[in-house]
């Protein structure tokens, strides 16, 4: 129930932000010598923003905790286009949260709590397609391998899992500010499956739906 009213307002968020940005481009009148442009050639892409963390660890005969937080997200892409509008590229994901809430039921016993001391990192190498359309709307998915990074300063506990299947989902718009550049705004799903063995005793299964928006820039190679 919980992570439902978390999904409903980062949704809202996000309808919110794309409301935004179309009012915005019906209100920009680009230079002459910028219209017309593709994305050909070379291609860059980076994003900074936040992402809303939610991992999901099942430990084997410990129970079931969910870790949920907002935190910074980064994003890189870099390729070529296979043809106009069309990039094949591979992406670099990356995203963290200090501090979140961890909802714990351990040994059958429910604890919620905000844990300061512990910090979950979650990362992605992976291979993709983005396409543009005519008015720049992007849309772009890349899958590869994931694994997270749990640290517990208290307990001095530092945990990194096997590498596992990693997604993403990307979609926004850009707008043409020079001849190869264009900046704009974005939303992302990313998922993660990843397994921390330690020994059967405290093997781990943990799986991530996360939540992002960022701030993209793009750099094409011919204009």
């Amino acid at each position: 129930m919980k992570t439902n009213k978390t999904l409903k307002k980062v949704l809202t968020t996000i309808y919110i932000l794309f409301l935004c940005a179309s009012i915005f481009s019906q209100n920009i009148t680009l230079p002459k010598k910028y219209s017309g442009h593709k994305h050909r050639g070379f291609f860059l892409s980076m994003a900074l923003g936040v992402n809303h963390t939610n991992v999901e660890s099942d430990a084997k005969y410990y129970g079931i905790s969910t870790f949920t937080g907002v935190g910074g997200a980064f994003d890189l892409k870099i390729g070529g286009t296979l043809t106009e509008n069309l990039i094949l590229h591979a992406t670099i994901l990356s995203h963290g949260v200090t501090g979140p809430k961890v909802d714990s039921n351990s040994w059958g016993i429910d604890n919620t709590k905000t844990d300061n001391s512990i910090s979950l990192s979650e990362g992605m190498l992976g291979a993709g397609l983005t396409y543009y359309t005519p008015d720049n709307l992007f849309f772009s998915t890349s899958i590869g391998m994931g694994n997270f990074v749990l640290e517990n300063e208290k307990e001095d506990i530092s945990i990194s899992t096997d590498w596992g299947f990693s997604m993403q989902l990307k979609a926004g718009k850009e707008w043409w500010v020079g001849k190869k550049w264009g900046i704009g705004v974005a939303a992302y799903y990313h998922h993660t499956n990843g397994i921390n063995q330690e020994g059967n005793m405290a093997e781990e299964k943990l799986t991530s739906h996360n939540f992002g928006v960022v701030f993209n820039a793009t750099l094409n190679g011919r204009k």
